[in-house]
């Protein structure tokens, strides 16, 4: 149930994090995508208080640490989703090294 719930979460949270991307001056030139300008274009509109609330570089930085505490969420659900133990170590190696960050 939590894991759904999480799951839920972050399928309505990653729309909020895009669109505060695209606000800050490194993602404006990602909205030149027409496909993305669409729905962006569309969802502002509707989501605009909740990225109105303060400078779009510190909207972006919010919902980035917001974003970190997603990804602990996840990291600490992850083992109940399987009931077979050796599949749970392996689940969290693989969830472990999906977490790390790409250089």
């Amino acid at each position: 149930m939590t894991a759904m719930l999480g799951g839920a979460l972050g399928i309505l949270y990653s729309p909020l994090y895009a669109l505060a991307y695209f606000a800050t001056a490194g993602g404006a030139s990602s909205l030149e995508a027409p496909w993305e300008a669409v729905w962006a274009g569309a969802a502002r509109l509707v989501l605009e208080p909740l990225l109105t609330f303060a400078s779009p570089h510190t909207v972006y930085l919010t919902y980035d640490k917001c974003f970190s505490f997603m990804i602990l969420g996840w990291r600490v659900c992850l083992p109940s989703t399987t009931g077979r133990p050796r599949a749970r170590a392996g689940w969290r190696d693989g969830a472990f090294v999906s977490s790390l960050p790409a250089s």
